[in-house]
Formats: structure tokens, sequence, C-alpha cells
């Protein structure tokens, strides 16, 4: 699958002494932004001051729905569970901020699902739940056990894998929460990089990382040399922050070059989270978040509560310093383009982007002029550009075959015609 899009490159070093390594492949086309804010290089500030959170027992659009463990006028602390996975299928949802629990109301998601929302009013204490102790694990089914409790999904529990791949590449223009997540989190990763190894007997950690982000590649490579013996056989994969490198697929065909079963892919603060929950028994409820566009006082790393709103995290940058014609939750090129800052975050969120649409022209749409741009960037060489001036550069056939939903071709599209053949 995608085997004709990947250009083929040096095999990786296999010598165990090795930290860093040198990608089996780099893909095709794709965009590499000449630009960057620098948010790599901004502390992250800790928000917990919120009036309120939203919760959503579904908190992602394709993903179960969690049945709430409490009633309104409630008393809950932060870490207590508030969501029970149904038939034991998923993770629990926790609190992430103590308070009193003031509604709990059906809201659509992003997927167009219906779904319970607990809302709780914070009394700006923060106190975390005192049930909660550090998890206690000796055995696989006890680790998934703890991560089952943590909030985090353990699909990388339910098969045999001998690599991991974490993923920390930073590839959008304005995010850099996996940098940070390197510097600021280090022990925490190298912890849940070795509790991953030990339990699931992997054979092999590959973290793909943006070459550009030298203090982070030093970091890595420094915590994994001083602890041979903790981090066996990780290694270090610096790669072009080309977009969408970041996609779990192609960040998987970048690292092993195949697309076999043996392998498993992760968020590199996902990782970390895990090694920080084992030390400390505090579950997820907090998200690391870059905040950043034209139309904010200051761009911010941020670690926030989950289930906060937009409006939180954007006072959380000092606020904007001009209207923003457009809000942004996730990266640039696929994000949702949100109404109203009440928008609650959920575990997946991690950017919030404010943009000045002031001085920004709309692109001139017009017919295809068979230039060929789309078919370039297309990371799944499923683009053909049509030799016939009545023909978009898409046929019927293969307009959503293995599309990657990336929007390469929207953006570099001189015509203005997006990936349905609109304008």
């Amino acid at each position: 699958m995608l085997e004709f899009l990947l250009k083929k490159l040096n095999k990786p070093k296999t010598d165990e002494a090795s930290v860093i390594i040198n990608p089996v492949r780099s893909i095709q086309g794709g965009i590499l932004f000449d630009e960057n804010v620098q948010t790599a290089n901004i502390k992250s500030v800790t928000v917990s001051d919120v009036n309120s959170v939203s919760i959503l027992m579904r908190q992602e659009p394709n993903g179960t729905e969690n049945i709430p463990a409490v009633k309104t006028g409630d008393k809950v602390y932060a870490g207590q569970i508030i969501g029970n996975p149904p038939e034991n299928d998923g993770a629990f949802i926790h609190a992430s901020v103590s308070g009193v629990v003031d509604k709990i109301n059906d809201v659509q998601t992003v997927g167009g699902k219906i779904t319970k929302n607990v809302v709780i009013k914070s009394d700006g204490c923060m106190i975390i739940d005192k049930t909660i102790t550090p998890s206690q694990v000796k055995t696989k089914e006890e680790f998934a056990q703890a991560i089952k409790k943590s909030g985090l999904k353990s699909d990388f529990l339910k098969k045999s894998i001998d690599t991991l791949i974490v993923n920390a590449l930073d590839c959008d223009f304005y995010s850099s929460v996996k940098c940070r997540e390197i510097i600021e989190n280090t022990n925490g990763i190298a912890v849940g990089i070795a509790s991953i190894i030990k339990f699931c007997q992997i054979k092999r950690t590959i973290i793909v990382v943006s070459n550009k982000e030298k203090n982070a590649i030093n970091i890595l490579e420094t915590k994994i040399k001083t602890n041979p013996d903790f981090l066996k056989n990780v290694h270090i994969m610096p790669v072009p922050p080309v977009y969408p490198s970041s996609n779990p697929l192609l960040a998987a065909y970048i690292a092993v070059g195949t697309d076999t079963e043996n392998h498993f892919h992760m968020e590199i603060c996902d990782v970390g989270f895990i090694g920080t929950y084992l030390k400390t028994g505090v579950p997820l409820i907090t998200k690391r978040v870059t905040a950043a566009g034209s139309a904010l006082r200051n761009p911010v790393n941020l670690v926030v509560p989950i289930g906060c709103s937009v409006g939180d995290v954007i006072f959380g940058a000092s606020g904007l310093k001009r209207r923003a014609g457009k809000i942004i939750v996730g990266n640039v090129m696929t994000g949702q383009v949100i109404s109203t800052m009440e928008k609650a975050l959920t575990k997946s969120d991690d950017t919030i982007i404010a943009i000045d649409m002031s001085g920004i022209k709309p692109k001139q749409t017009g017919d295809c002029i068979r230039c060929g741009k789309c078919t370039d960037v297309c990371p799944a060489g499923i683009i053909r550009v049509k030799l016939l001036p009545f023909m978009l550069p898409f046929s019927k056939k293969n307009k959503n075959e293995n599309c990657l939903f990336c929007n390469c071709c929207d953006y570099i599209c001189p015509a203005g015609i997006t990936k349905d053949g609109q304008t």
C-alpha cells in the first residue's frame, strides 16, 4: 500500500550503539514550510485558573461514548473518574479541575454524533483526588489496567509488536507541542518508553523527530546514551519536517519502510504522559497546547485542563491584539474552523491558531491550468493531471483512493480548486 509514493533511502544503521539513525524512506511531495514562528523556544506555562470545563463523554469523533459517573450538583476533584467506558471498552474520563458538576447536557460533536457533556464549575483550587496513588505495575496485565485507568487509549497493548515508532514530528507551521514535550518532560518520555519496552517486549524503538530541532535531538541523545540498559535499542531518526510526515501511516513508512502489523505508532506526548502517570498516578487531565497566529498578542505554549475553552487558551496568550478573522483548532491545513471561543478542548486538540484576515486577499479561483503542482505535492500520489482543458485534475476512480486528506493540493493550487473539484 502506498509503496509507489515513497523514495527508498539508505537502510538505517543496525549497530545497537548507534543512537542516531537514517530514515528508511522519505515521502514524495508534501510541503516544507519555510517560515517558522519559533514557538519551539517558548517555555510552556501551566494554566489552571479557568471558570469551568466542558468534558465530552466521546473524546474522539468515531470513539466510544463513556457513561457519566456523576450527576448535577456532585462535588468532584481533579483526577476523579467522571466517565466510565461501556463494557470495559475504552478509557476512563476524569475531571480536569476540582469543583461542582454544573450540568450534564447533550452536544453534537465534530463528527455529527450526539454525546453527553459534563460541565464542571471550577472552585479555583485544583484539588487532586485523594484516592490517587502511583500505580504499582509488575506485569503486562497490570500495565494494561493502569493505562486504561489513566484515560489514555491502550490499542498498543492489544497486538504483538516488535517496533515502537514514537512520533515527535512537528510539521505544522505553528505547533511545537512535541518539541516542548521532549525538552520539558524528558524523564517522563524515558520512563514511558522503558515501560512499554519492558511490558510489551519491544525489540526496537524509533523516535522520529524534526532535523531542525537540534536542542531536542541532543536532549534525547544524551538521555539514551546515559541510560543504555534502561533504554536499550532506542534510536533517534531526524527527518525533514515535511508536512504531512507526522501522519501515522507516513511516519511508519519513513521509520521502517513497510506496512506490516509488527510495529505501532504513538505520539511522543502520550509516551511522556505514560511515564509521568506511572510515577505520580495523576490521570490524563491536562493537555499541552500551542497558541499562535497573527491575531494573538504573544504566541505561547501552555499546559491547560482538558475541557477548557478556546477562550481560556487565548486569554493565556495575553489575548488578541486585533480581531481574529479565523480561529482554527488543530493544524493550519486540516484543523476545524470554529465560530465561537466557547469550544471546549478534547484530549486530541493541541493547537489553537488565531489569524488576522484583514490583510489576506482571497485566492483567485478559476479553471484548472494543468500546472501539475497538485501532483507534485500529493503525498499519496493519487492525483492525475488531465490533458484536456475541460477536465479537472481528479478522476472519479482515484478521487479518494488512499487520500490522506492533508489538503496539500488545496494549499498549492493556483486556481483555487479543492480536492473535491470545487472552486
